[in-house]
């Protein structure tokens, strides 16, 4: 599976398979691969799970080996464009379906639905996708900006 996955990738999923490599030992317990994964970013739900561990022939209180994990990783990256899936919710929301949506709407969006943010957050995350008093915003581009690695000096 490796060479399907970029280096930056199989670093990435290295580092965090390490940290959950409690014996140290190369394997890590298949009931942990949902916490790996969403700590990776991407975001099974726990059918998704039981059909790798089926694929992979394991049980949850069996351990897989990191080869075993890059394999699961390339599978469901097909499953995954969190972008794509932040527009289509914001297209939803959007009361006329241009490709925008009101600040103010968005910002009650952010702060009374899913993992609700503080009005804190919510001009922090403002100011960083570089918003000031617009009345509406581009969702394609907030979502672009939101997406976006957080720099080490943030």
């Amino acid at each position: 599976m490796a060479r399907y996955l970029q280096e930056h990738q199989i670093a990435e999923y290295r580092d965090c398979f390490n940290l959950h490599d409690e014996k140290q030992n190369g394997r890590i317990m298949c009931s942990q691969l949902i916490t790996v994964m969403r700590k990776l970013g991407a975001c099974p739900t726990q059918g998704e799970v039981k059909k790798h561990l089926a694929y992979l022939q394991k049980k949850p209180n069996e351990y897989m080996d990191f080869s075993q994990f890059l394999t699961v990783m390339h599978r469901q990256t097909p499953n995954e464009n969190v972008a794509d899936e932040i527009s289509a919710a914001m297209q939803l929301t959007s009361l006329e379906h241009r490709g925008k949506i009101p600040k103010s709407r968005l910002r009650y969006i952010l702060m009374n639905t899913g993992e609700k943010l503080s009005s804190r957050e919510v001009d922090q995350m403002f100011r960083a996708a570089n918003i000031q008093k617009k009345d509406s915003i581009n969702y394609r581009e907030f979502v672009h900006m939101i997406m976006q690695p957080i720099p080490d000096d943030y």
